[in-house]
């Protein structure tokens, strides 16, 4: 069934083949088919479902998982793993991206950090802090205040780039930047062994799988919330106590929620 909700302060938890929520909430949990939600919410919003849409402002965390994302608005920080996610909005602290092809609009404007993998990266947005980049082929025609760091068969910083810190690449990546990139610190190499800590697994398929994984987590507690009925706490507790079950509820919750 489809389900459209006009929030009044209350938190929304809800799931059917088409869930749009509007209003202002306390705080949203959300899954299905199709999820649309362009609300106020004071707090945090947990999102999964095949295609899924966020045009509201979060005064908390926004994470989102399904196979399209598009994500609007504002939030005090991101994360999101999906097949195909676009993002052009403003995130007050970190955000934390992964998805088969990503693009950071540029609209986006982030006041932390930006860590984003996938097959293809694209960021032609703003980001005040450094950005750790994975990837096949990573495009960067954007503006950062920090370090950028790009593992990747291939970089382009394209001829409106801007990196005020140094530019960072794996030592295999291969870089073509455009004559009117600026970048204000030092171009260097660094080997795997490097690149591992403190900041992201320099090997893209493995940066990917981990943020599969961790996206599945994401539905999972959607899963055992809205399938299982459970709480917030319950759903922890669970997640903690069988985490394979829960990776698979996780799972089959976007097939299964436009049957609930």
């Amino acid at each position: 069934p489809s389900v459209d909700i006009t929030a009044t302060g209350q938190s929304v938890q809800a799931t059917g083949a088409s869930v749009t929520i509007s209003g202002q909430a306390e705080s949203v949990t959300a899954a299905g088919a199709r999820v649309h939600v362009d609300a106020d919410i004071d707090g945090d919003v947990w999102l999964g479902g095949a295609d899924v849409v966020f045009e509201g402002t979060s005064g908390g965390r926004l994470a989102a998982a399904g196979a399209r994302l598009a994500l609007t608005g504002q939030a005090q920080s991101l994360w999101a793993a999906g097949g195909n996610l676009e993002l052009s909005a403003e995130i007050a602290g970190n955000a934390r991206v992964g998805g088969a092809h990503v693009v950071i609009g540029p609209e986006s404007r982030i006041g932390g950090s930006l860590t984003a993998g996938g097959a293809t990266v694209t960021v032609d947005g703003q980001v005040m802090s450094r950005v750790d980049l994975a990837g096949g082929s990573v495009a960067f025609n954007g503006r950062t205040d920090g370090t950028l760091s790009v593992a990747a068969e291939r970089l382009v910083l394209g001829p409106e780039a801007v990196v005020g810190g140094d530019l960072v690449l794996l030592d295999d990546t291969a870089l073509e930047s455009s004559e009117t990139a600026t970048i204000g610190g030092a171009t260097r190499r660094e080997s795997s062994s490097a690149w591992w800590q403190p900041r992201i697994d320099p090997r893209p398929g493995q940066f990917g799988f981990a943020m599969f994984a961790a996206g599945t987590a994401i539905l999972a507690g959607l899963g055992l919330m809205l399938v299982g009925r459970g709480s917030y706490e319950q759903a922890a507790i669970e997640l903690r106590s069988r985490p394979l079950s829960s990776v698979l509820i996780g799972l089959a919750v976007v097939i299964l929620a436009p049957l609930l």
